[in-house]
Formats: structure tokens, sequence, C-alpha cells
């Protein structure tokens, strides 16, 4: 953005680069300040300025589960603490984030056997032929980690669909001038209060990929003609 003269945001949000790809990570172009007309206090039109509109670059990678965020605010702030130690500035604070975030496994089946991220399961055509073969058997249960090594089920990672609410802060305070190293950490959750506006509970993040997750081995158990699996 910035070779085509965009204003962009000093840094991208989120987590580091990585090979796995976790959770959100976004920037934005600042928004443009545009020419308006204003009326003042005594109804006259009035030559002005205002900065309303800005947009946000998104790439998306997969849910974390309660462990997996758990691992990734604790490193978040290990991170931030070491920053505000130093003063760091923008360059500095991400070198720090992508040192301290080398405690993330980045690998997908280190993700998956520890527990780390959400993921979405897959009958095989392999598996599907075997489920052919012992159909008029009696259905039985196999764990997954059975299935996944005679690669009768595969899997992917179930993709976040929500927002940090740091990254969030820092698009924002980005266009209000305000530097987005400062206080990375701190958030100041109201969700009572943004209960009582809209008038309705705020669902649970992990429980919907929960559930995501458990019904895509449910799927893979039919097609496969078992009668469980076993995570």
């Amino acid at each position: 953005m910035k070779d085509c003269g965009i204003p962009a945001k000093e840094r991208i949000e989120g987590p580091p680069p990585r090979k796995c790809e976790i959770l959100l990570r976004q920037t934005s172009f600042k928004a443009l300040e545009e020419s308006v007309r204003f009326y003042d206090d005594f109804g006259t039109l009035v030559p002005g300025s205002h900065t309303a509109r800005f947009g946000e670059v998104e790439q998306r990678g997969a849910a974390l589960t309660r462990k997996g965020r758990a691992l990734y605010d604790k490193l978040l702030a290990i991170a931030s603490t070491k920053a505000s130690k130093r003063s760091a500035g923008f360059e500095e604070f991400d070198e720090i984030l992508r040192e301290t975030f080398e405690q993330f496994p980045d690998t997908w089946e280190e993700l998956r056997s520890q527990g780390l991220v959400f993921l979405r399961y897959k009958p095989t055509l392999t598996g599907i032929a075997q489920a052919k073969i012992t159909k008029s058997m009696d259905p039985e249960a196999k764990s997954l980690s059975k299935l996944l090594d005679c690669q009768q089920i595969s899997y992917e990672p179930i993709t976040y669909e929500d927002f940090l609410p740091v990254s969030a802060a820092g698009i924002f305070t980005s266009n209000l001038g305000v530097s987005t190293n400062s206080n990375i950490g701190d958030t100041n959750e109201d969700r009572r209060g943004f209960e009582q506006s809209i008038c309705v509970p705020v669902a649970d993040e992990m429980d919907l990929y929960e559930q995501l997750q458990a019904d895509s081995l449910e799927e893979c158990s039919k097609a496969l003609s078992l009668s469980a699996i076993i995570p």
C-alpha cells in the first residue's frame, strides 16, 4: 500500500508471520482526509474536513482452542512487557513478537496433537472404501489417531471468524494518531454492558468452534460406519 502512495498503518496487528497461520492478522490504510462543509452555529455552510473512511486488509488463520488461546495471550503479554521495558518502536516490537512466538508450535500436526487449534475432520476416499468393505460387520469405535494414521480421515483448520480486541483497538487508534505499542495488552472488556445494549446474550466463540469440530467427527463416524470416534 505504501508503494502505491496509500497511507498505511505502521504495523500489522495480530500474531507474527507463520507457516501455519492462526487467528487474525490485519492492517489498514488510514482514514483519508476529505473535504466537507459543515453548518456553523448561524446555519451557514463553512468548509472543513473529516477523516471517516478507512479500509482494512485481513488474513485469517485457524481458530485456537481454549488451550491455544491461553498460550497466545500469554506470549503476547510477554512480548508486550519486553517491548514496554525497551520502549520499543514498531520494527523492534515486531522482532520481539516473532522471537517470543517461536514457543508456539508451527506445524499442523503439532497444533493438532497438542489441542491448540480447532479442526474440521473429513473422511477420505480410502476411509470410505474401507467402510464399504466392512459395512456388514458390527460398527465399532475407533480412535481418531488410528484413523489419521491409516489415512481414513483428513483434517483442515477451522477458520477464525472473530476479531482480536487488541488488534481492533490498534486499527482504530491508528486513525486517531495514537501509538499502538503502548499498553498493547490492556483491554477493557464490558461484555455485560454490550449485551444490555443489544438485548441478547453474546454466543461463546469457543462453544461454536467446539461444536463445529464435534459435528465434523460425527459426520466422519457416519461416513465410515463407526459407532463412535474416540478423540
